[in-house]
């Protein structure tokens, strides 16, 4: 029961309606002296004190939400760029860039290009001399795609090697360096295994599938021993599989003693060494078609896309929130309202309005903080003693 959630209560100290009724109070008798005396909760003029209070302690509930809260549209996501809030970087003339500047400019020069295809990551670290950063220097590490075959492997590097150098010393700060570039070789593995299948998809569409299971294991950065592989991991979501029935063996081929990076052998259709049955009969594959198919599936391009997608994107989750009108004259018991005069209706009118014209202005916040307004044109509200700006699209 200690984990339930529960209501805090105040004190009043830190209430801003015993704060409000208190000053009120006090004011009220230092006005009023010996005019009016009975200040308990029955008399109408303390009737009216409390609902007043209460609608501004109800305003500024309503006020104290984040900024990005009331700019956020129906759809609760928020550009701050939309309204002039710019990132620190964005703001300053004198942006340094950074090895993620470096990373994401190379990615970005190198997409739609020969290159990108056959480039699996890269990634910038300072230069360490004596276990010591030279700070300002800096070493590349560019990993190539495992579909690629040796001779291909070569020509690449020197291709990208001599497209990274270009890019780096446009745009380098003045005092860096770009110390070296090494091209990450892992060790590859062949997946063996025989796997029953029920037919319900193709064959080839099926060892997809399980290759691309595969792949997931030996993303950028995974280092493994050989028996540090989470095998389980590949048993498990190749049984999830849509027309896989069983894994009568499964293993990789190749590890070393010590901690390697690895890569699934995947350049030529000889490595495809998955066989799958039906029926307790061996299902013929075409290889070829599988590689070709994985060599698409899981090019860079898709993944480095997205990335950067994401990375340009600064929309952020928010709350999208909408005042609504509240009423004073509203709040008073029946009684009252049944012997109110004109003129107080007159009078508590001018709270009402006060109130709906705060509410219209925080609503259209969004509006007229936006730096894009396209068509949108001025509108006044209130009266001419008291206008608040807003636009109207």
């Amino acid at each position: 029961m200690d984990d339930l959630p529960n209501l805090q209560e105040l004190k009043k100290e830190e209430s801003i309606f015993d704060s409000l009724q208190k000053n009120a109070l006090e004011t009220i008798r230092e006005l009023s002296g010996q005019l009016w005396t009975d200040h308990a909760p029955h008399d109408p003029g303390i009737t009216t004190l409390d609902i007043l209070n209460y609608a501004l302690s109800e305003l500024d509930y309503q006020m104290s939400f984040p900024l990005e809260q009331y700019l956020t549209g129906s759809d609760n996501r928020f550009n701050p760029e939309d309204y002039g809030l710019f990132r620190p970087e964005r703001v300053s003339g004198m942006a340094p860039v950074t090895p993620k500047d470096y990373r994401d400019h190379f990615l970005d020069q190198l997409d739609n290009t020969d290159f990108l295809v056959n480039l699996s990551d890269i990634q910038i670290h300072p230069y360490r001399s004596n276990d010591q950063i030279c700070h300002g220097w800096f070493d590349l590490f560019i990993e190539l795609s495992s579909f690629i075959s040796e001779d291909q492997h070569k020509q690449e590097e020197k291709k990208i090697k001599e497209k990274i150098k270009k890019l780096y010393h446009a745009n380098r700060n003045l005092g860096e360096h770009l110390h070296a570039i090494h091209f990450v070789r892992r060790k590859p593995l062949l997946l063996i295994g025989n796997i029953d299948i029920d037919g319900s998809i193709s064959p080839e569409k099926t060892l997809i599938a399980i290759y691309t299971e595969a792949i997931q294991l030996f993303a950028p950065g995974s280092h493994y021993t050989g028996s540090a592989l989470p095998i389980y991991k590949l048993f498990k979501g190749i049984k999830q599989i849509q027309g896989v029935l069983s894994i009568h063996s499964l293993e990789f081929q190749g590890f070393e003693e010590g901690e390697y990076a690895y890569t699934l052998a995947l350049s030529s259709p000889e490595q495809i060494k998955i066989r799958l049955y039906q029926n307790q009969q061996a299902v013929e594959i075409n290889a070829t078609k599988v590689l070709n198919r994985l060599h698409s599936r899981n090019n860079i391009n898709h993944a480095i896309r997205e990335q950067k997608k994401q990375a340009k994107s600064i929309l952020m989750d928010s709350r999208h929130i909408h005042l609504n009108d509240y009423s004073v004259t509203n709040d008073f018991p029946i009684c009252y309202k049944d012997s109110f005069t004109d003129s107080f209706k007159a009078y508590l009118s001018i709270f009402d309005h006060l109130f709906s014209e705060g509410h219209e202005e925080m609503n259209h916040l969004k509006d007229w903080m936006a730096l894009n307004m396209g068509t949108t044109r001025f509108r006044f509200y209130g009266t001419k003693q008291r206008s608040a700006i807003g636009y109207v699209g």
